[in-house]
């Protein structure tokens, strides 16, 4: 239970109604908090500031090019969807299938070997 507001009941809820949304992304947005290692953190920034974007920038880009298959035509993705789900894996084992086996075409004809093919 919390102590009675001393400018009367409602106080609370009559600055809510005031508060004026200045930006349309804010009532799409919520903040989460949660830790990770220093390590981790470091190697972000390091990634953020490379690309020149704030770290909330380049975190926000990460989760979205992750959940959505980074913004490649819905063709493509529907195509990768169903691939996953007939190899029955989630979204983090599809992704490190598919870069196992970039490792693997890597491996077999050099780096960058398909560099300079057109449509790539």
């Amino acid at each position: 239970m919390t102590p009675a507001d001393p400018a009367g009941p409602g106080r609370a809820a009559k600055a809510r109604e005031k508060r004026v949304i200045t930006r349309p992304d804010q009532l799409s947005k919520v903040t989460a908090m949660f830790r990770i290692p220093r390590d981790i953190h470091s190697e972000l920034t390091g990634e953020a500031r490379a690309t020149t974007s704030d770290l909330t920038t380049y975190v926000n880009r990460l989760f979205d090019s992750f959940l959505h298959y980074f913004s490649l035509p819905s063709i493509v993705v529907e195509t990768l969807e169903r691939d996953r789900a007939e190899l029955g894996f989630k979204r983090f084992e599809y992704y490190q299938y598919i870069l196992f086996r970039r490792y693997e075409a890597v491996a077999r004809h050099g780096p960058a070997f398909d560099k300079g093919q057109k449509g790539k």
